[in-house]
């Protein structure tokens, strides 16, 4: 007879009769229990057989007595077993489109001695790595969510042992379902395009890059417009957009002025199937170039972690505010600088105190004059220097031996994002001077104590950039020093930093 033992492995054949037994495999004799006798014999071989399809022949002769004869062959206990099944042949996947599911089969494995549940389905997921879909002893699972979408699904199977050994996995089975599901409707958003005089900034960056998903995968973007504050019914298209074009997440509409006329947005999209969305949300702006009018009110109030500027709230809406220092230069002129003053330039309609801003940075004793403007949804603004402005004298919080000028070598990089950052970066300029010392401290003001407490050491190899970690409170500024030691603990140089880490309004 001719029998397909699979992947093959450690087999046993058993044989017993009266009288004469001979077992062969693919011709070669296994059992030779051939002689004349008055009971019955019987022998046991174990052995490995290869993978396939191999024949099998059992001779019995019976001379005297009564007949009698079996023979059997079981997968092989003995011995380890690290033969691992073959990958399960006559896979297939259907998909039914009515009950929105997919049903992978295969055939049955011919080995033995494979595990009482032998069969795992795996599923490819988003990330391109595959999921198990639990054990089975059928030749069947269907995979019951396969929705109309277009997205490719992927399965293998695999077979396991009693062993514990596991087959190679299937070829890969995908099934593409048709894609039915109509696109979700893009939101629209309208901003002045930063840079321009007059041109408007149309994106569709929500909901979860959707809108964006669809055109990189061939679907295109209708964007209309009309004049006036509805859509209407005849909107002119101003642009289709496809995964070629510029960009597939704005839309620049280049206006000849902002002048005041109100116009309305509003686009639908295709994807590659040819579903439709519903038309968006239509999105109506007046861009106009009439800047909001100075502040009233301002004034400038320390605190621990910089100076709170406040004004008045204006009547217009939707508003967003820059603040600055305002420095004279030696040569007359004037600077503006923006260092610290955090939460200007953008709008934080939850806030607390929509009215207000901080400048955040240490308060070192200067007197120091703000100016802060409000700027429209447009950008437009009245010229820095016809904003309001207030001067406020600081109070001097640093450390007494911090006041004054720091001559020596060591000189902070970041001064200015040490509260921003939580690290403060040094080097040593002075080269026979640095290379006696041996390890920097960075030592954190106590105003309670007033006494400095050690945060770290820094060895002089870790160079010549030095990096330190400074211990933060929001609201608060943290004053510091570095100090430069030789090897005998002498002090070699010291230089004061402070770092401001504002709180949010």
């Amino acid at each position: 007879m001719t029998r397909d033992f699979g992947s093959g492995g450690p087999f046993a054949f058993t044989a017993s009769g009266q009288d004469g037994i001979r077992v062969y495999l693919d011709g070669v004799r296994k059992i030779d229990l051939w002689k004349n006798g008055t009971a019955t014999v019987s022998k046991t071989v174990a052995l490995t057989i290869p993978r396939g399809t191999h024949v099998l022949r059992v001779d019995y002769v019976n001379w005297t007595g009564s007949a009698a004869v079996k023979f059997a062959y079981t997968p092989g206990t003995s011995g380890p077993d690290d033969v691992a099944p073959l990958a399960p042949a006559g896979t297939k996947a259907a998909y039914d489109k009515r009950a929105g599911s997919t049903t992978v089969t295969w055939a049955l494995n011919k080995e033995m001695d494979l595990a009482a549940y032998p069969y795992q389905v795996y599923r490819q997921v988003a990330d391109g790595g595959w999921i198990s879909m639990g054990p089975t002893n059928k030749t069947t699972w269907t995979d019951p969510d396969v929705t109309s979408d277009g997205r490719r699904r992927q399965y293998v199977v695999q077979a396991t042992d009693r062993a514990g050994n596991v087959s190679e996995r299937t070829p890969v089975l995908t099934v593409t379902p048709p894609d039915t599901v109509v696109p979700t409707a893009p939101v629209l958003a309208v901003a002045h395009k930063s840079g321009t005089a007059s041109s408007l900034d149309i994106s569709w960056d929500q909901p979860s890059e959707r809108t964006q998903n669809e055109l990189r995968t061939g679907g295109t973007l209708k964007l209309y417009r009309s004049t006036g504050d509805s859509l209407g019914d005849n909107p002119d298209l101003l642009a289709t957009v496809t995964a070629a074009s510029p960009s597939i997440e704005t839309f620049t509409d280049a206006l000849p002025a902002f002048d005041g006329t109100t116009y309305t947005y509003a686009a639908v999209v295709t994807d590659a199937a040819g579903n439709v969305s519903p038309m968006s949300e239509p999105v109506t702006v007046t861009p106009d170039s009439v800047p909001p009018p100075a502040l009233t009110g301002l004034t400038a109030t320390p605190r621990a972690d910089g100076i709170v500027l406040s004004w008045g709230a204006p009547a217009e809406s939707g508003l967003h505010y820059v603040a600055a220092r305002v420095v004279q230069r030696p040569d007359g002129s004037i600077h503006y600088d923006t260092t610290g003053c955090s939460d200007a330039g953008s709008t934080f309609p939850d806030r607390d105190i929509p009215d207000e801003l901080l400048c955040a940075g240490p308060l070192d004793g200067e007197t120091v004059t703000f100016f802060v403007a409000a700027l429209d949804r447009w950008d437009n603004h009245i010229p820095w220097a016809d904003a309001s402005t207030a001067t406020v004298t600081e109070p001097d919080n640093r450390p007494d031996d911090a006041r004054g000028t720091d001559t020596g070598p060591l000189t902070i990089a970041n001064p200015d994002t040490v509260g921003t950052l939580g690290y403060v970066q040094w080097t040593c300029d002075e080269e026979t001077l640095c290379g006696t010392i041996s390890e920097y401290q960075l030592d954190k003001w106590n105003a309670s104590t007033h006494t400095y407490e050690r945060v770290s050491t820094v060895a002089s190899s870790k160079g010549p950039l030095f990096k330190a970690y400074v211990p933060r409170v929001h609201g608060d500024t943290t004053y510091f020093r570095i100090t430069g030691v030789l090897a005998d603990g002498t002090t070699a140089a010291v230089t004061h930093g402070a770092g401001s880490y504002g709180a949010t309004l």
